[in-house]
This record gives structure tokens, sequence and C-alpha cells, in this order.
């Protein structure tokens, strides 16, 4: 049975599609599944609702807190932080009775969050997190106490945790 003058004109046509689509669905991929990329969660929720966010940040600094964060490697715990902070007021005394919330990340890998309700000794508050990577991490501490809260937002540039 002999073929047909051009037969292959359709088949070299899908050859060619496919041929500029794998490597975009390789791309994708790849883009989808890449731990330093990561989109601000709620991030239209948080644009309409800015001029809240910006008034909270004045009562905060109106309070005059501040928090006192150590992040040092946990001994016994090989690839985790122990980490201990003090809220104080304006006149540097450490206020008790506080609770405070972490959120802690690398800032090349944003997507993995770390979320703790650090435990309270007295005036000290600590938590424990698994923490290996080397270089900047951000932390984003809220404090209530009293019914005042109280926000900050803290950069550290972290040395590795070996393993």
């Amino acid at each position: 049975m002999a073929r047909e003058k051009g037969w292959y004109w359709p088949w070299l046509i899908v050859g060619i599609l496919a041929a500029g689509m794998i490597p975009n669905l390789v791309f994708v991929a790849i883009a989808v599944n890449d731990p330093s990329f990561a989109v601000e969660k709620d991030y239209y929720e948080k644009a309409k609702h800015w001029d809240e966010e910006m008034a909270r940040r004045r009562a905060s600094r109106a309070l005059g807190w501040r928090v006192e964060l150590e992040v040092q490697p946990a001994g016994e715990l090989p690839g985790f932080r122990q980490i201990v902070a003090v809220v104080r007021d304006r006149n540097g005394v450490p206020l008790e009775n506080c609770r405070v919330e972490l959120e802690a990340f690398h800032n090349a890998r944003a997507a993995n969050r770390l979320t703790a309700v650090l435990d309270r000794d007295g005036t000290r508050h600590t938590a424990t997190l698994p923490m290996r990577r080397a270089g900047i991490w951000i932390f984003n501490l809220a404090v209530e106490r009293e019914g005042r809260a109280y926000f900050e937002m803290q950069r550290r540039e972290l040395p590795a945790v070996l393993p």
C-alpha cells in the first residue's frame, strides 16, 4: 500500500507545536515547585485594610514597647534554634503576663513559615524551632498584654546550624 504524497505534514506541525509546549510545561512545573517563590497570603485583603494596618502600627509605636530577641543554636537538637524574647516597656522594664506569638521565615524561603506561641517563664518567652538555614531571617512578633497589642518585625542574619 503506497502512502499519499504529503502525509507527514500534519505530524510535522504537531511535532513543532509539541516541541514548543514541552519546555514550557517543564518551566511551569519548576516555577510551581520552587521553594523560593512565595505570594503574600491574603494580599488583596491586606491591601483593602491598609489604613487599619497603619493605625495598628501607630498604636504599637505609641505603646513604646520593644522585644529583645535572642536566637541561638539549640545545642541538644541539631538543626534547631532556641528563641528567647523579653518584652520591655518604654523605660526598659521587662513586662510580665504577656502572650508572644512568632512567625519566622528565611528571606529566600518565604513560603516556608514557622509559627509558634512562645512559652512564658516569668518575663522570658522561649521556643525551639527548626531553623538550620544560614542567612537573613524575618521575625514577625505579636505581643498581647492586658488587652493591648504590640507588633514588631525584626530581621536577623544567622549563621548555619550544623545538622
